[in-house]
Formats: C-alpha cells, structure tokens, sequence
C-alpha cells in the first residue's frame, strides 16, 4: 500500500475489514418482499448498499431494520460492536441513539399532554416554578419541542459531572439566562431539553422519566433494551462508540463543542465510560436496537396502536400522534 493510500486512511480514521463480510453478518426474521408487494430481491438490494457503507471502513458496525406495511422486510447487522476485543455485533447489539433519543423523549411529553398532565401551550414554569427565572418565565412547552426555549447551550463553566446528575443539570439550566424570552429563534437543543422534560415528568407523574419511558413504550411494546442509559448483562454486548471519518472543519467543530459543552472526539470517549452509561441523559442516551428503533417509529406510522395477542393495542390516540409528528 503507498504511502499516500496509508496517510488518506489515517485522515479518514478508517479501519481494516474482515476478509469474509458473512462471518461478521447477522441476519433476523424477515418477510419475504414479495409478500410485501416488492420485487423478490428488494431485500438483498437494500443490504448491498448497507454492506457497501461498512466496506468504506468508516463505520465499525452497521444495524438495520426496515418494516413495510408494519412487517420487517430487513433486519440485519454487520462489523464489530467492539473491535479492541474482536466481538462481533449482532442484531441484538443496543447502540447509543444519542439525538435520536428526543423523539422518543418528545412523544413522551405528548403523551402527558394527552392524559390531561400538562398543556403544551403552557408556560414550563406553571409546573417548574424554578424554570421561570432569568427571562424564561413565559417559554411554553411547545417552545422546547419546537427548539425555541433559549437554551441551546450548556451553560458556560459546567463540569462534565453535572451532565451525569439530572438534579444538578436541571438547576444550572433553571439559573442559566435565555439568549431570548420570546420563543421565536430557533436553534437545536441539542442536550439542554432533555434534563427539563425529565424534571416535567417526575413533577406531574411521580415517576422518573425512565419509569414513565417504561410504563407509556418499553413495556408495552415489548423492548428489551429501549431505556436511557445502560447497565447489566446489556453492559456486556452494548455497541462500543468510535472516532471516524474526517474530522469537523474548525467553524462546525467550534459550533459542536459550545452546543455539546466538549468537542465531539471527547463526546465520544465520554460515551464509553461507566458514568455515561449509569446517567439517565434523555436528549442523548437511550439506548435500542434498531428493530426496537423500527418498532417505536411503526407505532407512529400506526397512529398509536401496535399489534398483540389479543387484538391491536392503542397506546397513544392518534389526534396525539398526529400533533407529534406534524411539521413545525
């Protein structure tokens, strides 16, 4: 290999593959496209496609899961979940959702909205009186759904500690100052409005968010996994997170960091560690597989309802789904 080939894999942080993609492939149930009003060889084209991004050796691992007409038509995995210790992924693997996390922590303020808990056009501080100080007094619900409450970044000077500590985050962004008491900038959310939803849910429930996550999802739908943070037996085959790819410019990596508190590339050691996974972070740390990913995003496409034993479920009315996932 030249020299040149050595130092564009360097840059690129790109890994070596196995020589036999099979001995590090899994493969679930999957209905037969044609049952799905697909050509026969819709399933293996989509997966020649997956296979072809992991063979860029960028990504270590690769899980997915596609439903048509709520069956799974793909439900397969390839690479290694942790590759200093040569352990092969499956699709049983739960991997980190990081942001992907908030629109199941958002479909869980809706569904307090639809048992009559809060009202979305409400201040958050009719129910966190501590949330209304310095000029965040009339920010609604909706406004932290929509990524317009004023607080798209951590607070300047927070240690890394408080992120682990759903008190300690959720006081700093009580005493922390809007950029702007209107709701009307948007600007992404990245970390900020998971610690308030969780303080929204334990206030007006009693529960934890992550004993609410279980009651309203994980349970209903039948997850194994589904639950922010991880611990346990799951520790043993949970998804090891790594740097790849081109590293940011410095104007998006300068961005990331005020957003994220850290640059990216120690996000990601952070996300490796014992207190990461302990922390309850609902806007960043749920952790699925991607069939259980599929499954929460078909009980959307359901309307709220999910098939059972007995007959279809409804879990959410659909008036609710409807509002969740209407553009704003």
């Amino acid at each position: 290999m030249s020299h040149d080939l050595l130092g564009i894999k360097r840059r690129l942080r790109i890994r070596p593959l196995p020589k036999h993609l099979e001995a590090v492939t899994s493969v679930g149930d999957e209905v037969a496209a044609t049952a799905l009003d697909l050509p026969a060889g819709a399933a293996d084209s989509i997966w020649a496609a997956a296979e072809s991004m992991y063979k860029t050796g960028v990504h270590p691992f690769l899980s997915l899961c596609i439903r048509r007409h709520g069956e799974i038509l793909v439900n397969r995995s390839i690479g290694h979940a942790d590759l200093e210790n040569e352990r092969i992924g499956s699709i049983e693997t739960p991997v980190c959702a990081f942001s992907s996390s908030k629109a199941v922590t958002a479909i869980l303020v809706h569904k307090l909205a639809e048992d009559g808990l809060i009202n979305l056009l409400h201040p958050v501080s009719r129910y966190l009186p501590e949330f209304g100080q310095n000029g965040k007094a009339k920010i609604t619900i909706m406004q932290l759904l929509n990524h317009r409450a004023g607080l798209p970044f951590v607070p300047d000077g927070i240690e890394t500690e408080h992120a682990f500590s759903q008190e300690s985050a959720f006081r700093l962004l009580c005493e922390a100052p809007a950029t702007n008491s209107h709701g009307r900038e948007m600007a992404y959310h990245a970390v900020t409005t998971g610690f308030i939803y969780a303080a929204l849910v334990q206030r007006v429930t009693g529960k934890t968010i992550s004993q609410y996550l279980n009651t309203v999802l994980r349970k209903p739908l039948g997850m194994k996994h589904f639950q922010y943070g991880i611990n346990g037996a799951a520790l043993e085959n949970v998804a090891v997170n790594y740097k790849s790819g081109l590293r940011n410019p410095k104007l998006i990596e300068n961005i990331l960091s005020k957003v994220l508190s850290m640059p990216v590339d120690e996000i990601v050691d952070l996300s490796n560690t014992p207190e990461f996974y302990d922390s309850v972070i609902p806007s960043g740390n749920l952790y699925a597989t991607a069939e259980e990913m599929s499954r929460f995003f078909q009980l959307l496409l359901n309307g709220g309802t999910w098939p059972g034993k007995s007959g279809s479920a409804r879990l959410m009315d659909s008036e609710t789904v409807q509002q969740a996932v209407r553009e704003a």
